[in-house]
């Protein structure tokens, strides 16, 4: 299962994200992108991680505006450079399965099959108790 690899990446995003919004001079080019890469990392291990990620993305836009007093195309620079980062780390993999599978998601198993039913699996229930 990918649960380890994603909170191991989820709590180095968070613990980075918290580094850089704990200090008082604004993080480098090299640093929001690190962070987009992080984002980016989270994405592929889970890619429901796609939720906190843009709440991670609102709560920053918001502590550069409101906190660092940082003017708005200077909060849209940093989300940018973040973003592009993140994009460009998860893009080959949204690519591939478009192009394989035709969905930029991944649509796995029969739970989500067109031709799935409720209930159509509770004749295996016995034998996966058993």
């Amino acid at each position: 299962m990918e649960t380890g690899l994603y909170t191991a990446f989820e709590v180095s995003t968070f613990w980075y994200f918290g580094h850089l919004t704990s200090r008082t001079e604004p993080p480098s080019t090299a640093e929001q992108l690190l962070l987009g890469l992080l984002c980016g990392l989270t994405f592929l291990a889970r890619n429901d991680a796609v939720f906190v990620i843009a709440a991670l993305f609102v709560v920053r836009f918001l502590h550069v505006q409101i906190v660092g007093r940082a003017s708005l195309p200077v909060a849209l620079r940093e989300a940018l450079t973040t973003g592009v980062a993140c994009l460009a780390v998860a893009l080959p993999w949204l690519a591939y399965n478009k192009i394989c599978f035709g969905s930029f998601m991944p649509i796995s198993g029969k739970s989500q099959s067109v031709s799935a039913a409720l209930g159509s699996n509770l004749e295996f229930i016995p034998a996966r108790l058993f």
